[in-house]
């Protein structure tokens, strides 16, 4: 393999792979951190702070990790074609990652985004607003989490499996 496109499919897999951590360990951070810490102080100030991440997230560093998480493992998966389980797992990786993360943000996650601001500026009693924005939320924030998680885990093994034959004998996973 000429040693260009071998070093273009290892960076398509470490950059997957980075974004992939990245991005799982954002929602970590929501589903450990974040929110329980929001839901110790008033709604108000709970659903004013969700408002400010809604709008600062908007940036491009964030979409280019968000959307890179899904991008270079697909880049990975139609380099490795040659190699069909190395392109089999970043295929999966892309797919769990897509459905799992990017479909339930777009899907469920800005849709309550949006309710939640709608209804803060329409004048509803904030602790009824945020009562019904952090359980949902909470729920599929989870669910991205574990598609990340999942996504990771089997691009890492895409890319275990790319690199097996420079690995010492012990070490090779059995080919089945």
């Amino acid at each position: 393999m000429p040693v260009v496109r071998q070093f273009i499919q290892d960076a398509s897999f470490v950059l997957g792979l980075l974004m992939l951590a990245l991005m799982t360990g954002y929602f970590f951070s929501y589903a450990v951190v974040i929110i329980p810490a929001l839901e110790t102080i008033p709604p108000e100030s709970a659903i004013r702070a969700m408002d400010g991440v809604s709008h600062v997230i908007r940036r491009p560093l964030f979409a280019i990790i968000f959307f890179g998480a899904f991008l270079f493992p697909i880049a990975a998966g139609l380099l490795s074609a040659q190699k069909q389980r190395v392109a089999e797992c970043a295929l999966a990786a892309a797919l769990i990652y897509g459905f799992g993360v990017i479909a339930v943000t777009f899907g469920a996650l800005l849709p309550l985004n949006t309710a939640l601001a709608t209804a803060h500026a329409a004048g509803q009693p904030a602790a009824e607003v945020w009562r019904h924005y952090s359980g949902p939320w909470q729920m599929w924030n989870l669910i991205r989490l574990a598609s990340g998680l999942a996504a990771f885990i089997i691009a890492m093994a895409g890319f275990a499996l790319r690199h097996r034959s420079r690995l010492p004998v012990s070490a090779k996973m059995t080919e089945r």
